[in-house]
């Protein structure tokens, strides 16, 4: 049985879309990246990756570079999950596994994050919960998560969600440090070959109408969204944006992944995938800003990347 999950509802449609509720826009972009992945065993998968990606700096109006390197390790073991990891600037550890499945189901996983060199830390626990069927058709689904740190802050974030067979109706909120910082409000319709959704992001006063429809050989997504907050900039001057975005197998061993948004501002992403054999998959990213056309950031940013499989 898929989950329904408030996050999981939408996430190929959010990956479509670019869309991520829960984590600030990324401010880096990759221009190279290798990753390297083996499976000893069916309970033991390794993956490192090194990369290299430039960040605009506005005040010396030029690219900053970095490199990354991160060694992952995740072990299976009586039902348990553990992810060990290590990267250039933190460490990384974790477990999750169920808890608890009867009528109910109940996962549960803690991760620890260390940063020594800005003397940084954080520890999350997570919860996710699902009921036992009712009224025939219907299900609770429920995720809680609760961060800590080294500056003694609480983030807690609770998220809910009803289905009665297809047609799911759900909420989600963030508080940190007891002020409410973020509020989602969603509900969700499947069928066989396409999803149609509503949604609003409550303290940013947007709203928006979407789908996502299933083809053989191609899947897209597409959202309309309207902000009612005061000063509101979209399309033409109006409070109304469009974004789009979806996946094409172009082969066997190809595909396109891509995004696009018209509002205020344009911008157009996309990555061609192309596996050369049974281990190696080569590809590149392509994007473009036209907020980016008035100032001196470079609207056009191109990456490119290979994975080994062992």
């Amino acid at each position: 049985m898929p989950n329904f999950y408030f996050d999981d509802l939408l996430r190929t449609t959010n990956s479509h879309l670019d869309v991520n509720h829960w984590a600030p826009p990324a401010t880096k972009f990759d221009t190279l990246a290798l990753t390297f992945k083996a499976a000893p065993s069916k309970d033991l998968a390794l993956a490192h990756t090194m990369s290299k990606s430039q960040e605009w700096d506005s005040g010396k109006s030029a690219h900053k570079q970095s490199e990354k390197n991160s060694t992952t390790v995740t072990k299976t073991k009586d039902g348990k999950k553990y992810t060990f990891a290590v990267a250039s600037d933190a460490f990384k550890q974790g477990v999750a596994g169920n808890l608890y499945k009867d009528d109910w189901k109940v996962d549960g996983a803690l991760a620890l994050e260390q940063k020594p060199a800005k003397k940084e830390w954080k520890g999350k626990a997570t919860l996710a919960v699902c009921s036992p069927v009712v009224a025939e058709k219907m299900r609770l689904w429920f995720n809680a998560e609760l961060e800590h740190n080294e500056k003694s802050q609480w983030t807690t974030t609770a998220k809910a969600s009803v289905n009665y067979d297809q047609t799911h109706v759900g909420a989600a909120a963030q508080l940190k440090d007891g002020k409410v910082e973020k509020q989602f409000v969603q509900a969700v319709y499947n069928d066989a070959a396409a999803q149609y959704f509503a949604r609003a992001n409550v303290l940013e006063k947007t709203a928006g109408l979407g789908c996502s429809i299933e083809h053989e050989k191609f899947t897209h997504s597409y959202e309309g969204t309207f902000n009612w907050g005061s000063g509101a900039e979209g399309l033409m001057g109006s409070p109304i944006s469009f974004v789009g975005g979806g996946e094409y197998d172009l082969s066997k061993a190809s595909s396109l992944g891509y995004t696009w948004t018209l509002g205020k501002n344009w911008a157009y992403n996309q990555t061609v995938d192309h596996k050369l054999d049974e281990h190696w998959t080569v590809s590149a990213t392509q994007a473009f800003d036209s907020e980016r056309l008035s100032g001196k950031q470079p609207a056009y940013d191109l990456g490119f990347s290979a994975t080994y499989k062992l």
